[in-house]
């Protein structure tokens, strides 16, 4: 679950992650649970590179069109 603000220049956020982990245990219909979360705060500010690092279009026309 994640919110935020962005703009042509400057980005934040909030981003809530959750990872739960369910596996059998060695005791007949039972079974183990492991959880963690944490909330994560973003702040960016964007600028930009000298010169492009991959030509823009260059990977679209690399792909070869098929007739199926």
């Amino acid at each position: 679950m994640s919110a935020g603000y962005n703009s042509d220049r400057y980005f934040a956020g909030v981003h809530y992650v959750e990872v739960i982990t369910r596996g059998q245990s060695p005791v007949a219909r039972t079974y183990q649970t492991f959880g963690v979360g944490s909330f994560r705060v973003s702040v960016g500010r964007r600028f930009g590179l000298k010169k492009p690092r991959i030509k823009p279009g260059s990977l679209l026309s690399s792909v070869e069109k098929t007739d199926d």
